[in-house]
């Protein structure tokens, strides 16, 4: 299976699951009272027409040829972030017109669906292999996703994002393993992000000039950078983030992360073992100045810092 084909599959059997959920609620609707029918039966209409969106641009995409489908990636990518997000934040009424949060169908509102790579496996080799990509995205991400899912099923978590469910349960003990997975799963989202194809280089001129602000130069921001990851006793993430108008780099424990003190994450490098074991074994620095080097999304960066 070619590369286009397989990313298509992927995305398709997301679609599916998307749209048969979407059926459920339409038909569950028909027993809720009039006005929160209509509220309700407005909103489905609406994630309807962001599937068809997502739909056609997927379709594009499958008929452009194997040298040029990757131009229609982030049309995809756009329409399926658009689809997910309103299917997460969906808000069901009840028969009694009462927003309850959840499906007239299912105890459980939306769940948490793994969104697809923005690249295919094989795309960031041979700095990361296609096989250490495979079981971190296919096992390790989707675990936390799947493991979410059940932990807040049925709870007042149940309907909400992961940025809400990560600042609600942040240093709950009683809440940890929700906040442990929603995190881990918010993080390994913003870790695929923090990494493109022939990524980077020297970053844009606006995010240069604030790096050179708050670092004195790029290469300096890139060694806090390196210096933060490889320090970071056991697992956890470094992070380039904005703390009010500065740009900083902290690193972060576990499932920690950064929304929780304030600070707005720009990127991150995971340095969890499974990020990188399978192809660099201890040699974590290797790694990371690899990631730096050859892979770091500095576009996501500027993005992010608006």
């Amino acid at each position: 299976m070619s590369r286009k084909d397989d990313y298509k599959k992927k995305i398709e059997a997301e679609l599916e699951k998307v749209q048969a959920k979407l059926a459920e609620w339409k038909a569950g609707a028909k027993s809720s009272a009039a006005d929160a029918r209509v509220k309700y039966a407005k909103q489905v209409d609406e994630l309807e027409q962001k599937l068809e969106v997502t739909k056609a641009k997927l379709k594009e995409l499958g008929e452009a040829g194997e040298d040029a489908w990757e131009q229609f990636k982030d049309g995809v990518e756009n329409a399926w972030d658009s689809l997910s997000a309103g299917f997460r934040g969906m808000r069901h009424p009840s028969a009694d017109d009462k927003d309850t949060g959840h499906s007239p169908t299912d105890p459980v509102s939306s769940p948490h669906v793994l969104p697809p790579l923005p690249y295919a496996e094989s795309a960031l080799a041979p700095i990361i292999s296609a096989k250490t990509i495979g079981f971190h995205f296919g096992k390790h991400h989707k675990g936390y996703v799947d493991n979410l899912n059940k932990l807040i099923a049925g709870t007042e978590y149940s309907d909400l994002s992961l940025e809400k469910i990560i600042r609600l349960t942040a240093g709950r003990v009683e809440r940890t393993a929700i906040f442990n997975n929603a995190a881990q799963a918010w993080n390994h989202m913003f870790y695929w992000k923090s990494m493109k194809p022939k990524g980077g280089g020297d970053p844009p001129s606006p995010l240069k000039e604030r790096m050179e602000i708050s670092f004195g130069s790029v290469d300096a921001c890139k060694k806090e950078i390196a210096d933060a990851a490889v320090s970071r006793f056991g697992s956890g993430w470094a992070w380039l983030v904005l703390d009010g108008a500065a740009l900083k780099v902290v690193n972060t424990a576990n499932a920690d992360v950064p929304l929780t003190t304030g600070m707005k994450p720009l990127l991150v490098v995971d340095v969890w073992e499974h990020a990188y074991y399978l192809d660099y074994q201890n040699r974590r620095a290797d790694y990371v100045n690899a990631v730096i080097d050859k892979l770091i999304n500095w576009d996501f960066a500027l993005e992010n810092a608006g």
